[in-house]
């Protein structure tokens, strides 16, 4: 099978379904959630202050995806790509406010309560 530049609806959920019934994350699914992201952070990369803080929320969204996918029903959505887009979207959002908060010193008198652990990646393809 050739490698493709883009995303096929069809082909990511069975792929979903696929890897539901294994219990893991196939390679396929894998190389398509990469690809997602990556397509989404470049399209919005210009609203990070700096390159420490898009590898970060980068990560924050694959994190994110690799968390919740199988939370996908395929019984009641059929758009795969929406779904797992959005899931991306939010961890993006979800680190871009961790980061602001904790440099802005919001979470200070709480930090005892937060288990944080930072990625950040040099080398990273965007």
């Amino acid at each position: 099978m050739d490698k493709v530049n883009y995303i096929n609806n069809d082909h990511l959920l069975y792929h979903v379904i696929l890897s539901k019934g294994k219990g893991y994350i196939d390679s396929e699914l894998e190389r398509m959630f990469l690809l997602l992201s990556k397509r989404v952070i470049t399209k919005i990369q210009h609203r990070y202050n700096d390159t420490d803080m898009l590898y970060d929320c980068y990560m924050f969204g694959v994190l994110d995806l690799w968390a919740g996918w199988q939370n996908f029903n395929e019984k009641v959505y059929t758009n795969a790509v929406a779904y797992y887009t959005e899931i991306y979207k939010r961890g993006l959002v979800k680190g871009y406010n961790k980061m602001n908060k904790i440099k802005t010193g919001q979470l200070k008198k709480y930090s005892h309560h937060y288990n944080i652990k930072w990625l950040s990646m040099t080398n990273l393809d965007l």
